[in-house]
């Protein structure tokens, strides 16, 4: 940890001198302005307790009577409500100067650096980033004054709060590089562990404030409401100073794109540097073996290990053929590995493959479902014999079986509650959208889709429903030795009325009639559908593609096939 600790401070010293090189009126500006500002905001909050103690009692306590010599209770009270809205006004107007500061001096920082804008949002970024520097500098000054007063104040508990924060960076720094699990969580959860840490560390100093009080080393009530006040500040501002480093630190590659004129913006960060580690040939077996013993409950004695293409952006598959001591095969395994944790992909995939019924789709059987260090991990069973082929002339033969399949009543009540259906998407933004792109010899075609469209989606909404992969193609579909299809991403399926996603070509059409047959007989619910209810929902499928991308000229060129379909 201490490494990556003063890689982060390096780095971040580093990021201060650009910006005091840069913009030096900016920031040196920003700094004390932000301190003012915190301040203000906290005696904004801290006086109206102050004045209802003041209310609550019959005279001036005594602990403040010493403080407000020849000052009577009423006016106290005036003065003090008078200077609570006054601080606040301070704080905001501060406020609005730091973000005006903050701006110049990121636009400065650009302009220095001469680059085109390298994402969106990036003047946005780049003075967030500039106002939780200053920020993370006004709370260091805060908490190193916080320190020198309570030194004066009460030395003991100036002495607790350095050496608690000195204690927790050095249990950190054990833990961290103790074990690679800690160091994973310590990583990814440092603000959050931080707050649990400063939330002791108060209760401590409440303890020692107590025992001293009681035992009569404090000297004065006020001294003890003082030191408490600045002893909660200072830790607050510590989870913020933590906060702000974590935040900075996280965005460096941007930052370093944005303001440093030898840096470019690279895709490349730890997280995907480790990933793409685990796949050299060298590291392969020393987690998959572990991987299946864990999940599979078998001891390969070898391991025959390929990459298999998966054709997606951070998803990496290798086949895997495992032998016994005797060389006999054991078994061949398809492993993918998803570079996002969580990965929305994986967690779909198996919601859709871990159900029984799954057994009856052109998927690989799902053996398990597991974690690769931080990773998502799916381990199938692959056929003997298995090959990529071009969907092409198997297109028929998988959405056939697709068309086959009977989504199971929970999972489809599951998905309607947390998706649109067809039926739902095609409302009355799309005709609002597509009366703006039409024109006069478009428009009577929009006007009658409208009159017959809620007509088209009772038909598609009483369709059985099917699962719609729009994932296959070359690097997802293979064929066995038996010239059985399986295919192999089912990470971003969607449930969808029959027909949906059928090609739309003369010759498909054609042939739609004669696929539903050949479903029906695998499911008895098809027996009753009509072939052109099924061609409406496959013209209705993707007519709302065309609208979701946005081409809407296409869309309106369309909509005679839909009137003719539905007529």
């Amino acid at each position: 940890m201490f490494n990556t600790v003063s890689d982060s401070f390096r780095w971040l010293l580093t990021l201060g001198g650009k910006f005091f090189r840069v913009a030096p009126g900016a920031t040196l500006f920003v700094i004390p302005a932000t301190l003012v500002s915190q301040v203000a905001m906290l005696l904004a909050f801290l006086l109206p307790l102050k004045v209802l103690i003041l209310i609550g009692s019959d005279r001036i306590p005594r602990y403040l009577s010493q403080d407000f010599i020849e000052v009577d209770r009423n006016t106290l009270i005036l003065a003090l409500s008078i200077a609570t809205p006054a601080f606040y006004i301070i704080h905001l107007v501060m406020e609005r100067l730091v973000q005006w500061a903050s701006n110049m001096g990121a636009k400065q920082l650009l302009e220095r650096s001469r680059k085109i804008i390298l994402f969106e949002n990036q003047d946005d970024l780049a003075a967030s980033s500039y106002q939780r520097y200053a920020l993370a500098l006004a709370n260091t000054v805060f908490i190193g004054c916080v320190w020198l007063a309570l030194g004066f104040l009460f030395p003991p508990l100036c002495v607790l709060l350095i050496g608690f924060t000195t204690l927790c960076v050095i249990f950190l720094a054990l833990a961290h590089k103790s074990s690679k699990s800690l160091r994973e969580r310590i990583d990814d959860n440092l603000t959050s562990i931080v707050p649990v840490l400063t939330g002791l560390g108060f209760m401590l100093a409440f303890l020692l404030l107590v025992q001293q009080f009681l035992s009569g080393a404090v000297q004065g009530f006020l001294v003890a409401i003082i030191s408490v006040i600045l002893t909660r500040q200072a830790l607050n501002r510590t989870n913020k100073l933590v906060s702000s480093g974590v935040s900075l630190y996280s965005n460096r590659r941007k930052l370093n794109a944005m303001f440093f004129a030898e840096h470019s913006l690279t895709q490349v960060d730890d997280k995907q540097t480790e990933f793409w580690s685990l796949f050299a040939s060298e590291t392969r077996q020393t987690w998959l073996h572990p991987l299946l013993r864990e999940q599979l409950a078998i001891d390969p004695a070898n391991l025959n290990v390929t990459w298999h293409q998966t054709g997606a952006s951070e998803v990496i598959a290798l086949e895997a053929e495992a032998y016994n001591s005797e060389n006999e095969l054991i078994g061949s395994y398809l492993v993918r590995v998803y570079g996002k944790n969580p990965s929305l992909p994986a967690s779909h995939e198996a919601t859709l493959l871990l159900d029984e019924s799954s057994t009856r789709l052109p998927a690989l059987p799902l053996l398990a479902a597991g974690q690769v260090g931080k990773w998502p991990c799916h381990i199938y069973s692959l056929p003997q014999g298995c090959s990529s082929v071009a969907p092409g002339k198997h297109t028929q033969n998988y959405l056939t079986a697709l068309f086959a399949f009977e989504p199971p009543n929970d999972l489809a009540e599951r998905y309607a509650r947390s998706h649109p259906m067809l039926w739902q998407r095609l409302d009355s933004t799309v005709l609002e959208r597509l009366n703006m792109a039409a024109d006069e010899s478009t428009l009577p075609i929009v006007q009658s889709l409208e009159q017959q469209l809620p007509s088209m989606l009772e038909t598609v909404r009483n369709l059985p429903l099917i699962i719609v992969n729009s994932t296959i193609n070359s690097n997802t579909l293979l064929v066995d030795a038996e010239e059985q299809l399986w295919i192999t991403d089912w990470g971003r399926w969607t449930l969808e009325p029959l027909g949906s996603n059928w090609p739309l070509t003369l010759k498909s059409l054609q042939d739609l009639p004669h696929a539903l047959q050949q479903a029906s007989l695998r499911r008895s619910a098809l027996q009753s559908v009509k072939a052109k209810d099924v061609t409406l929902a496959a013209l209705l499928f993707q007519f709302d593609r065309l609208c979701t991308q946005q081409v809407y000229l296409d869309a309106l060129a369309f909509i005679p096939k839909l009137l003719e379909a539905q007529e």
